[in-house]
């Protein structure tokens, strides 16, 4: 399940703060069925992002479209020291967005 966990990891690294880093903290993965050929199509989506934690889903599927697995996974938030410093509105006020747009690792 290394492919969900790097997707998830990258979906949520790409909507932090410059500077901010990220580690998983826990991966649940649900497996419908093996691959035993062609290509596997991973899809990544925040479904919340927290302060201090993102939650990612990613869903696997083959090269005929069924779906192959789905992973949910927390990803811990580290923000850099001076950003842990300041306070929660001036956070908010200085973070960027990148929404909630799906990371599609073909």
């Amino acid at each position: 399940m290394s492919l969900a966990d790097t997707a998830g990891a990258l979906v949520t690294f790409l909507g932090l703060a410059e500077g901010a880093t990220t580690a998983t903290i826990t991966s649940t993965s649900q497996l419908f069925r093996p691959v035993s050929g062609g290509t596997v199509r991973a899809v990544a989506v925040p479904l919340n992002r927290g302060r201090t934690t993102v939650t990612a889903q990613t869903t696997l599927h083959d090269s005929e479209q069924r779906l192959v697995a789905q992973t949910t996974q927390i990803q811990a938030v580290r923000l850099p020291l001076r950003r842990q410093e300041l306070s929660g509105n001036e956070m908010a006020a200085s973070e960027g967005s990148t929404g909630g747009l799906p990371l599609v690792v073909p």
